[in-house]
């Protein structure tokens, strides 16, 4: 759903920031950033942080850590009931993460340019759910 990234005196982390720009996040800056699940369960109006370490420039060791939440194996992420309407059609259907992730990181998800609307959108005939 989410993660929580914080560098420790080295640089490395960027975010995208949707209009082609990369901007690099401070070290000892907490980056608070949504996951794909949380996308699906806010049917896509909180999209997914795009983000990349690129290896500092300078010869430091890079440490950082890294907290996130997902729900559990079994379990189905779905819209929140109070985002879909006429306005705002479903856009996805469950998501369960460890069929997903696997599904992801295969040599078919990784060449997508937006891998969970082929996963599990509503336009996708035959989602994999």
């Amino acid at each position: 759903m989410v993660s929580m990234v914080v560098q420790h005196e080295v640089e490395g982390l960027e975010v995208h920031i949707g209009d082609g720009r990369w901007v690099a996040v401070p070290p000892g800056a907490f980056a608070i950033m949504a996951g794909e699940q949380l996308r699906v369960a806010t049917n896509g109006r909180v999209p997914a942080c795009l983000h990349r370490v690129r290896t500092p420039s300078s010869n430091r060791e890079r440490f950082s850590v890294l907290f996130a939440s997902r729900q559990k194996d079994g379990v189905a992420v779905s819209a929140l009931e109070d985002l879909v309407d006429a306005e705002h059609p479903l856009l996805f259907n469950p998501l369960r993460h460890e069929k997903y992730t696997k599904w992801r990181y295969s040599k078919e998800g990784m060449k997508l340019e937006d891998p969970l609307k082929m996963f599990c959108g509503v336009e996708k005939v035959g989602a994999m759910v």
